[in-house]
């Protein structure tokens, strides 16, 4: 073993030696992410370093512990290579001590079975705005709601798949598709009933079921094949919303446009798959005109590769488990980012406050960032040049 290697486990041993609260434990992973020299002698390139041991990492957990899935394209096959989350949980805990250290702590404290919180993302490498990107993926990451706070934490999620655009693209059944056949090598059969073995205080079997699929608005519109704002129901989670305008000149008791506030009615599993299952018999009996009206009118694509149509998934994975990332709903390009500006905006138009004058009041006050962010200037967020 690498000195450097032996230098991080013997770190991260001492680092786990203390039977800490999850404010420690958060501490302990803080330190371990800002001190690389806890982490390995990287010299001045740490961050960079640090990235690609992380890339390293993810390779050699796929090189190691990886099982092959035939995903079936428009034209061929394509080969994917994944690590099922039984896999890499089981490395974690054998291979990384401070972690192994957590899941003790919390198996104390939380009852099985755990949760299991799927997130799945698009990312674009280069030049987001070229036509024909094709270093675009979606990376699968698994974690456990039983963390709590840790979620906040890179280091807490274990990576399971990475998928090229363009192979799901060309996927039968789009992302659904592809999606639908990873679950069902890591989760198909007995495999997510069976468990798996832990060596935590003691030999242990490990169960945990699948409670939350977390992604941004278009990654779970295409995982479960829904309109979205292209179909006259452009909400997943309620049946009784309609799109804006549907209503105009209508009394109605119980459809309710997107822009009014309620009574909404919440759509259930049962609902979706009724749904479903009525495009499934339609499909053989109308054109595709009329069939694409149905879809739209229903808010979902008739996708018979898709995870909805799938009825060993239904079991184990249903569409009420989806879950919004709260980056895309509050912050990025969401209802907190669109109100602050708006309030920004009122601020300066009306009240005369501009950047340059909140600015000095918050430096005059001596704002400062909460103990987790310490490197954060709140300040600077409100100067002239956007720094």
């Amino acid at each position: 073993m690498r000195p450097a290697k032996q230098q991080r486990q013997d770190a991260l041993r001492r680092l786990s030696d203390a039977r800490a609260s999850e404010a420690a434990v958060a501490r302990i992973l803080s330190t371990l992410k800002k001190n690389p020299r806890l982490v390995d002698d990287l010299g001045t390139s740490s961050s960079s370093t640090l990235r690609n041991e992380l890339v390293g990492m993810h390779a050699d957990i796929l090189e190691a512990h990886g099982v092959e899935v035939r995903l079936q394209l428009e034209s061929g096959t394509h080969i994917l290579k994944i690590a099922t989350p039984q896999s890499v949980l089981s490395h974690f805990v054998k291979e990384a001590p401070a972690f192994k250290e957590i899941m003790r702590m919390k198996m104390r404290e939380r009852p099985l079975p755990w949760r299991m919180v799927i997130y799945h993302d698009e990312i674009t490498g280069g030049n987001v705005l070229r036509p024909d990107n094709r270093r675009k993926i979606c990376a699968i990451y698994v974690s456990f709601l039983e963390f709590g706070q840790l979620l906040r934490n890179e280091l807490c999620w274990m990576p399971v798949s990475i998928i090229k655009h363009d192979v799901s693209a060309a996927c039968m059944g789009g992302l659904s598709g592809a999606l639908l056949q990873v679950f069902k090598e890591c989760f198909g059969g007995d495999r997510l009933e069976a468990g798996v073995m832990l060596q935590l205080d003691a030999p242990c079997i490990f169960t945990f079921t699948v409670t939350n699929l977390l992604a941004d608005e278009s990654a779970l519109r295409s995982t479960w094949s829904v309109k979205g704002a292209s179909g006259i129901k452009p909400c997943m989670l309620c049946k009784n919303v309609v799109q804006k305008g549907t209503l105009v000149g209508q009394l109605h008791n119980y459809l309710k446009e997107i822009t009014s506030v309620g009574p909404f009615d919440g759509m259930s599993d049962s609902d979706w798959y009724e749904l479903a299952d009525h495009l499934t018999t339609q499909q053989a009996r109308c054109t595709k005109g009329q069939l694409e009206t149905l879809e739209k009118s229903a808010g979902l694509n008739w996708n018979p590769c898709g995870l909805m149509y799938d009825n060993e998934m239904r079991q184990k994975i249903p569409p009420t488990s989806s879950t919004f990332d709260s980056m895309h709903v509050y912050f990025n390009h969401g209802c907190a980012s669109n109100e602050t500006h708006l309030f920004l905006d009122a601020a300066e138009t009306k009240c005369g406050l501009t950047y340059k004058v909140i600015h000095a009041y918050m430096v005059a006050a001596k704002w400062k960032a909460p103990s987790f962010q310490q490197s954060i200037d709140p300040a600077r967020v409100f100067t002239e040049v956007g720094s």
